[in-house]
């Protein structure tokens, strides 16, 4: 199934619906850590009113000290605002582990509950697909039972690198949203435009949070490829960074964005189902393994309609 990029301006589904028009000013940003930090403070560069929430006293009082707002528990709001929540999901060896960001949604709704307006709130954290509509908004009902507050929930992940986080949250490459709410679509596109960068939006959370796992993992592959590629010109004496800096110049998959991404069909042709038999026969007649090339000829043989690749 396909999921479409698409936008349109129809009632939102809040989860305890009435259907106020607002333009949200108040920025609460969950988890101040490199993301949460860096989106706050992108934030507040264009000129919102931001609030940091923290469980850690350090980061709240470091916070404080450098003149921005913070606390450790989210104040029950007063007015509408947006709720970006950037709190780690590590993993537990098998998947995402949400403890904390199961508090924190939990402490959200407890505090929206007990405060007046509508808001957004937003997952930035990394989850798997289905968490933004099934945990998260299961757990603010929860909490918004009886309660006057508007909300509608939305992920729009992050793609920001440690080391230049506080850069890619003013210059970001692409921005990803995706809600059900044409509302929160909405506003979360007028709230990001202004930083620039490629902009796509869903209609859904699951394909906003499957995007930033298939990034991660796609980044991951690539780096194991060539991994792959060093030992096997080990073999030969060759230095295999001289490999991988004329091949990521010459291959299609590096220069055409859009080479390779129609998913369903097997490649084919002459050239590469025949190089990449070749390349793992004479890898493993020297006896080196190759996992990652079986493990993508495997993939290819399991697909019975073949596009023909040069």
């Amino acid at each position: 199934m396909r999921m479409s990029i698409t936008f349109n301006t129809t009632t939102p589904e809040f989860l305890n619906p009435t259907y106020p028009s607002i333009t949200p000013r108040r920025i609460v940003i969950v988890g101040a850590g490199v993301v949460g930090t860096a989106t706050g403070n992108a934030m507040l560069g264009l000129g919102h009113e931001v609030h940091f929430v923290d469980t850690n006293p350090a980061t709240v009082c470091r916070l404080l000290n450098e003149g921005k707002q913070a606390s450790v528990k989210m104040l029950p709001p007063e007015g509408d605002s947006i709720v970006l929540v950037c709190v780690p999901t590590p993993s537990n060896g098998t998947g995402f582990d949400l403890t904390l960001l199961t508090a924190a949604v939990s402490s959200i709704g407890h505090s929206i509950a007990r405060g007046s307006g509508s808001h957004i709130v937003a997952i930035r954290s990394t989850v798997a697909p289905g968490t933004t509509d099934r945990l998260v908004a299961g757990l603010l009902r929860s909490e918004l039972d009886r309660s006057t507050a508007q909300v509608v929930v939305a992920s729009t992940p992050e793609f920001l690198r440690e080391a230049s986080a506080a850069l890619d949250a003013v210059c970001p490459t692409v921005t990803v949203i995706g809600s059900r709410s044409a509302y929160a679509r909405e506003e979360l596109q007028a709230l990001f435009l202004p930083l620039g960068g490629d902009m796509r939006i869903f209609d859904t959370t699951t394909a906003s949070e499957l995007v930033k796992i298939v990034h991660n993992c796609f980044n991951a592959t690539k780096i194991s490829f060539f991994n792959e590629v060093h030992k096997i010109a080990d073999l030969f004496g060759i230095d295999g960074d001289t490999i991988g800096e004329v091949v990521v110049r010459s291959a299609e998959a590096s220069t055409n964005p859009d080479y390779g991404i129609r998913g369903g069909f097997a490649f084919g042709g002459h050239c590469l189902p025949k190089d990449l038999d070749g390349m793992i026969g004479f890898a493993t007649a020297a006896g080196l393994a190759t996992p990652l090339l079986e493990a993508v000829r495997t993939v290819n043989q399991s697909f019975t309609t073949v596009e023909v690749h040069a």
